[in-house]
């Protein structure tokens, strides 16, 4: 009885200390760090821009605000292990995964600019937010090639049970839909480069990524499906594999 009862309270005990240690991780990576880095970011800016401008402090605060997203999404990496089930060692939803990344930051660089747009409009009546879109796409966007390095669908290692990466910076290369990032990544930016004097270079890019979000996850989840399916119960699925990568 003593033994059950010392077993059960070494039980809780245990569940107890998983918990706060969860907590601890998620306050650490996703709350301290990244408003540290923000405020960080918000007091340099703010001190810099105090010599050319009579008011900056909406300019530092949107810095402020893009430094915190990206610290955010660069933490959240570190945070995703003490995750029951986490995003990056799930091996369920890493094909998927590759399309969440490339237009969920896509889109998040995007819907920060409207925000202190509108507020210069309302409180200056000047257009001191043209850049942010450019500013903010072209920081955050390098999330993508940080989270593309542990989340890879280059092939599939059977003994494992996981989808691996290319090993070789060539083999990366020749993969066209590697190249398609990249790609992705100049053509938004030399967008946001051009129009960024009309105050709604922002509007075409986000409209048209959400569409293009929805078409390709759309498209992508029924070969996905059909590829978990395989998996579960031991079926060849190269063809599918490779359908999917030539595509998305």
């Amino acid at each position: 009885m003593k033994s059950q009862l010392s077993k059960s309270s070494e039980e809780r005990l245990t569940k107890a200390t998983e918990l706060l240690q969860k907590v601890w991780w998620f306050t650490f990576f996703l709350v301290i760090a990244p408003f540290a880095v923000g405020f960080l970011i918000y007091a340099i800016s703010n001190a810099l821009l105090s010599v050319y401008l009579l008011n900056p402090l909406l300019i530092s605060l949107s810095l402020s605000v893009i430094a915190f997203m990206f610290a955010f999404l660069f933490f959240y990496k570190a945070f995703d292990k003490y995750r029951n089930k986490p995003f990056f060692l799930n091996k369920e939803n890493n094909l998927e995964a590759r399309i969440h990344i490339t237009y969920v930051i896509t889109i998040l660089s995007l819907v920060v600019t409207p925000i202190f747009t509108m507020i210069s409009a309302l409180v200056s009546g000047i257009s001191s937010f043209s850049f942010l879109p450019l500013i903010s796409f072209a920081v955050l966007y390098n999330i993508v090639y940080y989270y593309y390095s542990h989340k890879p669908i280059d092939f599939y290692n059977k003994a494992e049970g996981e989808f691996k990466h290319a090993v070789s910076i060539e083999l990366i290369i020749k993969q066209p839909y590697n190249i398609i990032i990249l790609f992705n990544y100049i053509v938004h930016f030399i967008f946001l480069f051009y129009t960024f004097p009309t105050n709604l270079s922002w509007t075409f890019a986000l409209i048209t990524n959400i569409s293009l979000y929805v078409l390709t996850f759309t498209n992508a989840r029924k070969t996905s499906n059909k590829i978990k399916e395989s998996i579960k119960i031991n079926k060849p699925f190269l063809e599918e594999l490779t359908r999917f990568k030539k595509n998305f």
